[in-house]
C-alpha cells in the first residue's frame, strides 16, 4: 500500500484546529490542507480547497480557518465591520466556494498541493451528502473580552442577525461581536471563535457526536425559538445538560418545549459554569476516560493504512477502500457507546 499524505496545518491556529479534528474524527477521515487542480502547472501546486476536510459515511465537515489581527487603533464600530469581513466573510466565501467544487467535482480533490494524491476517503454522492460548513475566526479575542468585561470574552450567538446587517453601524440596535446567520439562502455555516472550537470539539469528540450537534445546531438556530446565546461554551452547555437529560439531543429542556412554541429562548452567561461544575460533567468525564480504548484500537489499526504498511490476510491484498469501510463501522460509534464497547474489549 501506498504511505498517505496528509497536512498539518500551515499556521499555528490550523495546527490545533488539525490535532482537535484527529481527536474527533480520528486520523483516517480527517485532512487538513485539502487540494484542487484548478490552477496546477507543471511547476506549481493546486489551489486549496479548505483548511481542513473531514469524510465520514454521508457527512462531510469543511472547515476554514481565519486568524485575522484586530485593528485596535480603529474605532470599535469600524475595527469590527472590518475584522468580520475579513475573518467571517472570507471564510464564508471559502466554504460556500469548496462546496461548490465537491458538488462539481469530486474526484478531483487531493491531499497535497501538488495534486499527486486524491483523497482516499469516499465522498458521498450529492444527493447523499449531508455537508457541514465550520468558520473557525480567531484574532478579536482580547477585543472581545474588553467589551464584554468577560474574562472569556466568546462571541454571542444572535440568530436574529442575518447577512450584511452584520456590519450594518446604522442599525438601532447594532453591536460588535454578535454573530447570527452569516451565509442566508445557502448552507448554514457555524461560527467557532477559538474557545467555541475548543469546547466543542473537546466535549463532542466521535464523528457521530459532533455531526448530530451541528445538525441540530443550525436546526435551532435558524428555527427562530433561541433569541440569543452568551456563547459558544453556554449554548453547547445547553445541549449537553438538556439533551443527555431527555436522551435526545435538544437545546431546550422538555418542561419548557411547549413554552418556547411561543416565545423565545435566552441562553444566558453561566450555564456553561453549571455545566462543568455539576456531577453531570464529572461523570461523563470519567466515562469518556473509560471509553477511550476504542479510539486507541481505531488509532492503532488505521496508523497501518496511514503509513501504507498493512499486510495480506487470509489471502486478502490490503487496500485503503477495504480498510476504511471496515474501521467506519467502529468508529461510528458515539462516545456514550464506546464506553460498554470498550468495557467488553
Amino acid at each position: 500500500m501506498t504511505p498517505i499524505i496528509r497536512g498539518e496545518g500551515l499556521t499555528p491556529s490550523e495546527q490545533r484546529l488539525a490535532q482537535l479534528a484527529d481527536r474527533a474524527f480520528l486520523r483516517l477521515w480527517s485532512y487538513p490542507n485539502t487540494f484542487n487542480d484548478r490552477t496546477k502547472t507543471a511547476c506549481g501546486g493546486g489551489q486549496e480547497i479548505a483548511d481542513l476536510l473531514a469524510v465520514f459515511g454521508k457527512h462531510v465537515v469543511l472547515f476554514s480557518d481565519k486568524a485575522i489581527s484586530w485593528q485596535g487603533d480603529k474605532p470599535i464600530k469600524l475595527a469590527w465591520s472590518r475584522w468580520y469581513r475579513r475573518a467571517i466573510e472570507g471564510a464564508v466565501a471559502q466554504l460556500n466556494g469548496a462546496e461548490r467544487w465537491l458538488d462539481l467535482h469530486p474526484d478531483r480533490v487531493f491531499t497535497d498541493k501538488h495534486c499527486t494524491q486524491k483523497l482516499p476517503v469516499p465522498l458521498p454522492a450529492k444527493n447523499d451528502r449531508i455537508t457541514h460548513l465550520v468558520a473557525v475566526v480567531s484574532g478579536a479575542e482580547a477585543a472581545a473580552r474588553r467589551y464584554f468585561s468577560d474574562p472569556r470574552g466568546s462571541l454571542m450567538i444572535i440568530p436574529s442577525i442575518v447577512g450584511a446587517a452584520h456590519v450594518d453601524t446604522m442599525r438601532d440596535d447594532f453591536q460588535p461581536f454578535m454573530v447570527g446567520d452569516v451565509n442566508p439562502g445557502g448552507t448554514f455555516v457555524h461560527v467557532f471563535d477559538q474557545i467555541g472550537l475548543e469546547v466543542v470539539l473537546s466535549e463532542l469528540d466521535t464523528v457521530a457526536d459532533l455531526t448530530t450537534y451541528l445538525t441540530a445546531r443550525a436546526e435551532i438556530l435558524r428555527s427562530g425559538k433561541i433569541s440569543l446565546a452568551a456563547g459558544e461554551e453556554h449554548l453547547l452547555a445547553a445541549y449537553m445538560m438538556n439533551g443527555l437529560k431527555d436522551g435526545r439531543p435538544i437545546f431546550v429542556p422538555e418542561k419548557m418545549r411547549k413554552r418556547t412554541r411561543r416565545v423565545q429562548l435566552a441562553i444566558p452567561e453561566g450555564e456553561y459554569e453549571t455545566y462543568v461544575s455539576s456531577q453531570l460533567y464529572a461523570e461523563l468525564a470519567a466515562l469518556k476516560k473509560k471509553s477511550l480504548l476504542w479510539d486507541e484500537v481505531i488509532e492503532l489499526i488505521a496508523d497501518d493504512v496511514l503509513k501504507g504498511t498493512s499486510i495480506s490476510i487470509l489471502n486478502y491484498q490490503p487496500s485503503v477502500a477495504l480498510s476504511e469501510a471496515a474501521l467506519r463501522v467502529i468508529a461510528a460509534e458515539p462516545r456514550m457507546n464506546r464506553v460498554s464497547l470498550a468495557h467488553a474489549l
